[in-house]
This record gives structure tokens, C-alpha cells and sequence, in this order.
């Protein structure tokens, strides 16, 4: 997951940099299309292995609510750039930005089930 969105943060801004390259712009677009699929595809796994099968169903279901409304959102926001700056160059770069903000997230995130590192266990 983290690969496909450094992948992603590195192909956004070059969508805009290369939008005259027909060719270049669509193997990019195509990369873009592929880590979205690739990110989608291993978060029911990722809320398996995160919170247990037991309530997968509901807890992917609230995943998918998140990415519809991201869905929504960025859209917007991109138009809210475009009207705010005059072209969509800042939409790209600030989705990179926003890519590289979930790799970090994803670093901090923790699976709650594993056992924690013995120089972080609270001694009784």
C-alpha cells in the first residue's frame, strides 16, 4: 500500500507536467488507475487483519463510505483550486500532497492485535 501511494504522489504531479505527451500522459494516467485498483483491492484485507473477521462487512463498508466521499471531495476541491488560482496545476500537486500525508499516516498506523515491543509494555 505504501508503494502504490509513492507511486501515486510521484505520477499526480506529472499528469500536469506531461499533459501535452498524449503517450506519456496516459501511461500515467493508466499508473494512476492502477494504484487506485491496487489500494482498493487490499483494504478488506487490511480491515481483516487490522480489526478481525468477526465485523469485516461493516467495517470495509465504512472504508467505502470514506472513499465515496473522498470521491466527492476532490473533485470540488479541485474545481475550489481551479477557481481559486486560475488552473488545475495546484489540484495535482496538492493530491501528491495528500498521498504522501497517508503514507505518513500509514506509519503511524499500528494493528492493535499484535504484541507490542517489550520497551513499550506498561510493567504492573
Amino acid at each position: 500500500m505504501r508503494i502504490m501511494l509513492l507511486v501515486s504522489a510521484a505520477a499526480m504531479p506529472l499528469l500536469f507536467v506531461f499533459r501535452g505527451n498524449v503517450a506519456l500522459f496516459y501511461a500515467l494516467l493508466a499508473t494512476v488507475y492502477y494504484c487506485y485498483g491496487t489500494q482498493l483491492s487490499v483494504y478488506a484485507s487490511t480491515s481483516a487483519d487490522f480489526f478481525g473477521t468477526k465485523n469485516v462487512g461493516f467495517n470495509y463498508g465504512l472504508l467505502l463510505c470514506a472513499w465515496g466521499v473522498a470521491a466527492i471531495l476532490g473533485p470540488f476541491l479541485g474545481g475550489r483550486v481551479y477557481v481559486a488560482t486560475g488552473e488545475y496545476r495546484y489540484a495535482f500537486f496538492v493530491a501528491a500532497a495528500m498521498s504522501i500525508g497517508a503514507v505518513a499516516t500509514l506509519a503511524l498506523a499500528r494493528n492493535p492485535h499484535s504484541a507490542r515491543p517489550e520497551h513499550l509494555k506498561v510493567r504492573t
